[in-house]
């Protein structure tokens, strides 16, 4: 059987990334033939089941989204763009692909439309016959301007697409939420539940839970202001019972990681980022993070209570209107970036340590299941 073709672009972090390598392992644990497309600077990190990542020269922007740099830090010019279609091309003629799923687009990665409808087309014809196109897309989507733009992703996938993965639950935060003329694609519109195919989900019934705090921005690349406050916060609470761990990410500087590390106080750990975070998370009395899709994922699976402070810079909704939807369910308190502060922090773990119910997840977790039922029901199963 002829590997599913993924195209993924990390722009800013690496939750993109991070959860299509989740989706890319699972299918080749089950058996299909994965071929990753990554586009962005990060490496993709997957496991040993079998799937291949081909690596587009890489394209990062900065935290505005509005300027594209290669990995030298300069500035992105067509001939980039133009190397990246050579090893696009090459790769479909020596695949094939049975099918080809593109995360975000055309919800998102406007700027790489050129790209992916070259990539579309050039599926089909090495094929010699029409391969089914995927979107696959998260829970929220950064609103967009205006109808015009609503308009030109209508046609997009009425032209080109078969069906949109939906990789959310309809009930607990509709689709409609982020993109208003979803009614006129919902017939191409699957629902996964949200995909949790990182590891077995933990039981809490089974876990102990200790006093710790766990503090994670996910790459770190805008978690500063969280790991600083919950430093002071630390100090704050030293000689109390509780225990603080910070997890900082791959995009602080070696430099400021060592420094934090040296000046943390006593009843904190700092370090970075585990393979075993879900262990770590499951045993804690609560989380404190952003509310990244992956993060979101993280407090459902293990029902850890949380603390969620969304990123908000940029004018961007997305973890904010995710982390209100939790909220409304119990699962999180939310403090908004402008509202953190050391205090504010405590406050809201004693309050979560006064409340000793564990959430319950808010919302499907079967995605993974939903996909491979997806998968199985268009190409048919593994050989």
């Amino acid at each position: 059987m002829n590997p599913i073709l993924f195209h993924v672009q990390s722009l800013f972090g690496s939750g993109h990334l991070n959860r299509i390598c989740r989706i890319a392992d699972f299918l080749s644990s089950r058996g299909y033939g994965v071929v990753l497309l990554s586009g962005g600077i990060g490496k993709p990190a997957l496991s040993d089941h079998g799937a291949h990542s081909v690596a587009l020269p890489g394209i990062r922007s900065d935290a505005t989204f509005r300027n594209l740099f290669d990995e030298n830090d300069n500035p992105v010019t067509p001939a980039l763009f133009d190397e990246r279609a050579s090893l696009i091309h090459q790769t479909i003629r020596k695949y094939r692909p049975s099918m080809v799923i593109t995360e975000g687009f055309p919800f998102a990665r406007r700027r790489f439309a050129q790209e992916i409808m070259t990539l579309i087309r050039e599926a089909g014809a090495a094929k010699g016959r029409p391969v089914p196109i995927v979107c696959s897309v998260r829970d929220v989507i950064q609103p967009k301007s205006g109808p015009d733009r609503e308009q030109e992703i209508l046609d997009i996938i009425g032209e080109h697409y078969d069906w949109i993965l939906i990789h959310g639950d309809q009930d607990f935060l509709p689709f409609e939420t982020t993109f208003r003329k979803f009614s006129h694609v919902r017939d191409k519109a699957v629902y996964t539940g949200y995909l949790d195919v990182s590891c077995e989900r933990e039981s809490p019934g089974n876990v102990q839970r200790s006093d710790t705090v766990t503090v994670s921005a996910d790459s770190g690349i805008v978690g500063r202001t969280l790991y600083l406050t919950a430093m002071e916060a630390a100090r704050m609470t030293s000689g109390t019972r509780y225990r603080w761990r910070v997890l900082v990410g791959g995009a602080v500087a070696e430099e400021e990681f060592l420094n934090w590390k040296r000046s943390a106080p006593s009843n904190m750990i700092v370090e970075r980022n585990r393979s075993d975070f879900r262990e770590i998370l499951s045993a804690s009395m609560v989380s404190v993070s952003q509310c990244g899709y992956n993060t979101a994922v993280d407090l459902m699976s293990t029902r850890t209570p949380g603390i969620v402070v969304p990123y908000s810079g940029q004018g961007e909704v997305e973890q904010r209107t995710r982390a209100s939807a939790m909220e409304r369910s119990g699962h999180v308190r939310l403090i908004r970036e402008d509202a953190l502060t050391p205090g504010s922090l405590i406050r809201n773990i004693q309050m979560w340590r006064q409340d000793a119910a564990v959430p319950a997840a808010p919302a499907s977790l079967a995605g993974n299941e939903k996909l491979l039922e997806f998968v199985r029901d268009r190409i048919g199963l593994t050989a």
